[in-house]
C-alpha cells in the first residue's frame, strides 16, 4: 500500500503531461491547417490579380 501511494503522484503527473501534449498536438495541427488555408487564399488572390498591398496584408495573416 505503500508503494502505491508513492506512485500515484507520478501517475498523476504522467496523466497531466500527456494531457498536454494530446492538446499541444491537436493545436499544431489545426494551425497547420490554418496555414493551408490561408497560402491557398493567397494564391488565389494573386491569381485574380488582387491588389498587391491588399495580399501582403493577408501574407501578414500568417
Amino acid at each position: 500500500s505503500k508503494r502505491a501511494n508513492a506512485a500515484d503522484p507520478r501517475l498523476k503527473t504522467i496523466k497531466i503531461q500527456t494531457g498536454v501534449l494530446k492538446r499541444l498536438t491537436k493545436e499544431k495541427v489545426s494551425y497547420e491547417k490554418e496555414v493551408d488555408v490561408q497560402r491557398a487564399k493567397i494564391e488565389k488572390y494573386k491569381e485574380e490579380g488582387r491588389d498587391e498591398c491588399f495580399i501582403n496584408k493577408q501574407g501578414e495573416v500568417l
